[in-house]
């Protein structure tokens, strides 16, 4: 050490953490430069060193925390040694820790400066084990698979089969014990084994149920002629599952649930085929096990083309630009056809429909053609043969006449004339351009219903071969009559005569514009029509004998049209006593004044209430007529008695008084209709009523309807004109004779289809583009509505809407097909043009790529 220069006479005190402090008394003299050596001094230790080892009775523990009592602490190495320094001398307990572990100790003595060497007699600390049983509850044998996590802490552990499980270093204070498994709910447990003791109580999983379980075949595909199926499987918390095509499961395998699984369908024949699967959570119980199934139906059938039929609806076309439709020998639709190209000599395939397929010709005559169908389920046909015929002759035709009566009130009956049936068909209309056309095979009758308004109809006629080629039109005509005749009046609505052969007058005329005749129906049996009876003025006519006869009388037109009936009642009787009242019972409007007569002098007596009359009865007197007045229904009964003491048998008439109106309205209704409607009218009245009815369109105001209107026997008035202001007026008559007020209401009725029409197809240099208008014709809708498509698919109102003229600029070919909807919701037929655009073309329309 270095000292100010100068004599010392002091105490030197040496001292050292960890040892004895020495002091040195001694006279020494510091002189300058100089180093001045004074006695040795040895200083005694205080305190000792040991080296220990930590373990945990087998293994070494690193990171083991070591002191005694309240000291220093040291820390294990990766050998589980550490060396403790600076210890108090004498007898000394050291304490080693680590979580996870139990403390371990030992008992050393220090001494002064001394390193002890304890690594022979190792610290011990036991590791903590935590132990427990885990269960999937009952009636589960195999409780192997759970995991136990204790979370952050890096600790797991997995159940055995019998569901026990132990973890080590289990640390001493709270841990958060999780126990999971497939198909189970997750456990979660807090708990402190230092506190309630490494042996855990039984812990029990509950099985996670399966929901939303389902079966898919085939991506849900209808059918298949593949007998391997993929099923597509979706079910929460299922763990096992059973495949079986019977309900029964027989010889079933359990196999491990999976989302996706390749099934080969073992039974034979083609056919539906159901799929069961039987689906098993965690617990593999059948108590919670779910069903689940899904069918396909296996046709491994080769398809048999039955048929080809082009837009003719024939074999035959007189266009090269065709439509192609197949038809198979098949229970399956068919999906694509391929038709062989010969200038490629390959075949072309397409996606079949219902409007079928465009196709050109080579050239404008007739082809053998080759096809290939395949149905739904994949299988495809052999190769067939068709021969597609080509014709471009018109066929004739001579004339055509009605037959029968020029005059009808349903359907005209046409006859065609002539030299040669070369013709497939015979279409007829009431439109010269043949819209609403009716379309007769061969060998069918040409009967053609007629509808609207009554007058002389222009039918038009043609026939068509079955290449689409039409005749020359012919026309013919026919008078359509609905209205029926008035009524005709009898001289005597009743009487009596000992005469078989009886002539009964016809006081009133049946009237109409073609009027036939009279039809006659006696004692309700059949009518029968009055030959040459035009013109008649009476119709004579055999009468039963010795009773009274019903005689029905009707007026009747060349249309078949009939009038309301007219009856009287005449009596045969040569011999017995016959009393005659008049008017006789029926329905009156007005109060009657009735009179009783007999053939002979006789006594006549009556009652009006019902009763059975007797000789203390009323006796009716001539001057003294039976009057009826107040309205209601009154039973005549009545018999005559003559001075022989003869009596009548007793006869019965029934009169009803009514003078009051029956009253109509009619029932609500739309104002517009797409199809003929039928108005209901609501009807009051005591009695049956007729109701009565005229019509009008565009407008017109139709005449009050009368008793020569047309009729209906029920509540409803058919409507079966179109026009944009259609008015209908309805009268109602009661038996009585009595008649309601008119009603009128006023409607819109539009039932006929407009008509859409595009720019004439063709092939057209693509240099130019192409225009394409298209048009829509309405009788009443001057704003219909058009759709088209450009790809040969049917239009819809949900297809792209044509508001302006379309431009078409590319190569190639467009289908184009449109309809036009008016406003009440009537399609046109489809208007079908078919464009080719092309880089260059000649002026035969042959396309030079």
């Amino acid at each position: 050490m270095n000292l100010p220069v100068k004599d010392y006479n002091n105490t030197i005190q040496f001292s050292r953490s960890g040892y004895y402090t020495v002091e040195l008394t001694d006279d020494f003299i510091i002189e300058a430069v100089k180093t001045t050596a004074i006695a040795k001094v040895e200083l005694n230790s205080l305190v000792g060193s040991v080296i220990v080892k930590v373990t945990d009775g087998a293994d070494a523990v690193a990171n083991a925390s070591v002191r005694i009592n309240s000291g220093v602490t040291f820390t294990t190495d990766v050998n589980g040694t550490a060396t403790l320094i600076d210890l108090p001398v004498g007898e000394q307990t050291i304490t080693a820790s680590k979580d996870g572990y139990a403390i371990g100790s030992l008992a050393v003595t220090i001494e002064s400066g001394v390193e002890l060497n304890k690594k022979d007699a190792p610290i011990v600390m036991n590791e903590q084990v935590l132990i427990g049983f885990v269960s999937k509850g009952v009636g589960a044998t195999d409780h192997s698979g759970i995991a136990i996590n204790i979370v952050g802490e890096g600790l797991y552990a997995t159940s055995a089969s019998d569901g026990n499980f132990s973890i080590n270093g289990i640390p001493s204070h709270d841990i958060v014990l999780e126990f999971s498994a497939d198909g189970f709910k997750t456990l979660v447990l807090l708990y402190n084994a230092k506190e309630k003791g490494f042996t855990l109580p039984l812990q029990t999983l509950q099985s996670a149920k399966i929901t939303d379980a389902s079966l898919v075949i085939n991506n849900d595909s209808s059918i298949t002629n593949n007998r391997i199926v993929h099923l597509t499987l979706s079910a929460a918390n299922a763990s096992k599952m059973e495949i079986s095509e019977t309900i029964n499961f027989e010889n079933t395998e359990l196999i491990d649930y999976a989302q996706n699984y390749d099934y080969n369908l073992t039974s034979v024949d083609d056919g539906v085929k159901t799929l069961y699967v039987r689906l098993y959570d965690a617990a593999v119980s059948d108590a919670t096990k779910v069903l689940v199934s899904d069918k396909i139906t296996l046709d491994t059938t080769k398809p048999l083309l039955d048929s080809i039929i082009l837009q003719t609806g024939t074999d035959y076309t007189n266009t090269t630009d065709i439509t192609i439709r197949a038809t198979s020998v098949d229970a399956l639709p068919i999906s694509v056809l391929k038709i062989y190209d010969e200038d490629t000599s390959s075949y072309k395939v397409f996606n079949y429909n219902d409007n079928g397929i465009a196709w050109t010709l080579p050239s404008a005559a007739s082809v053998e053609m080759k096809f290939i169908i395949v149905d739904e389920a994949g299988n495809e046909s052999d190769e067939s043969t068709r021969g597609i015929l080509y014709d471009a002759t018109a066929p004739s035709v001579t004339s055509v006449e009605v037959v029968g009566e020029k005059v009808t009130s349903s359907n005209a009956t046409l006859s065609l004339v002539t030299d040669t049936v070369d013709y497939f068909r015979v279409d007829i209309s009431l439109h010269e351009n043949f819209a609403f056309a009716q379309s007769y095979a061969v060998d069918e009758n040409l009967i053609f219903p007629l509808s609207g308004e009554d007058g002389t109809k222009t039918l038009y006629v043609r026939t068509v071969d079955k290449a689409g080629n039409t005749s020359d039109t012919l026309t013919t005509t026919i008078v359509y009559d609905t209205t029926r005749p008035t009524k005709p009046a009898l001289a005597i609505v009743s009487g009596f005569t000992n005469h078989t052969e009886y002539e009964v007058a016809i006081s009133t005329k049946s009237i109409d514009a073609n009027f036939y005749g009279y039809e006659i129906n006696l004692n309700n049996t059949e009518w029968i029509y009055i030959d040459n009876s035009v013109d008649a003025s009476s119709i004579t006519l055999s009468l039963q004998k010795n009773t009274q006869n019903s005689i029905a009388v009707r007026g009747v037109d060349k249309a078949k049209n009939v009038s309301l009936n007219t009856i009287a009642y005449i009596t045969h009787d040569k011999e017995a006593l016959v009393t005659v009242p008049a008017p006789i019972g029926n329905y009156y409007n007005e109060a009657v004044s009735i009179k009783l007569s007999a053939l002979n002098d006789t006594s006549i007596y009556y009652t009006t209430d019902g009763s059975t009359p007797t000789t203390s009865s009323t006796q009716f007197n001539i001057n003294s007529p039976i009057v009826l007045d107040i309205d209601g229904e009154y039973t005549l009964k009545y018999f005559t008695r003559d001075s022989d003491g003869n009596e009548e048998l007793v006869k019965t008439s029934t009169y009803y008084i009514d003078t009051v109106a029956p009253v109509i309205s009619f029932d609500a209704h739309d104002t517009e209709y797409a199809l003929h409607p039928e108005l209901n009218v609501t009807i009051t009245d005591s009695s049956s009523v007729t109701l009565m009815y005229t019509h009008s369109n565009n407008g017109a105001l139709p005449a009050d309807p009368t008793t020569t209107s047309a009729v209906v026997s029920g509540n409803s008035i058919p409507v079966n004109i179109d026009g944009s202001v259609v008015k209908v007026k309805v009268v109602a008559q009661d038996e009585a004779g009595n008649f309601s007020d008119v009603i009128e209401t006023t409607l819109r009725v539009d039932t006929i289809k407009p008509t859409a029409t595009a720019t004439a197809g063709g092939v057209f240099p693509a240099q130019d583009g192409k225009l394409i208008n298209i048009s829509a014709t309405d009788d009443q809708d001057t704003n219909s509505k058009i759709y088209y498509t450009l790809d040969g698919s049917t239009p819809t109102d949900s297809s792209v809407e044509f508001t302006s003229d379309v431009n078409l600029s590319n190569v190639g070919t467009y289908e184009l097909r449109a309809i036009a909807i008016d406003d009440l919701g009537n399609i046109s037929d489809i208007e079908a043009q078919s464009y080719r655009l092309s880089t260059i073309y000649n002026s035969s329309n042959n396309i030079i790529d």
